[in-house]
């Protein structure tokens, strides 16, 4: 994120490795039970073609976002679907 963009203004994000940090600690203490067979990770990628207001509809629901204050949340889609992307 560019740190002028309004996400950064608005507060904290966390790391993008804290999924994977989450994952570690669940497959060690999942070791430490001793009561499973050998875990399994999986990983699939894929992509999805979407419309600005598609993936606007979304973001409500994502991490960080998903904790806004409804009034900080309206402010930054509003000002998203109102500034052009250069």
């Amino acid at each position: 994120m560019l740190p002028e963009s309004l996400a950064v203004r608005l507060g904290p994000t966390r790391s993008p490795t804290d999924a994977a940090t989450v994952s570690d600690q669940a497959l060690h203490g999942r070791r430490l039970a001793d009561g499973f067979g050998k875990p399994e990770q999986w990983q699939f990628t894929w992509e999805r073609s979407c419309t600005s207001d598609q993936w606007l509809d979304q973001v409500p629901t994502h991490g960080f976002y998903a904790r806004l204050p409804l009034d900080k949340l309206q402010r930054l889609l509003t000002e998203t679907r109102v500034t052009p992307i250069a």
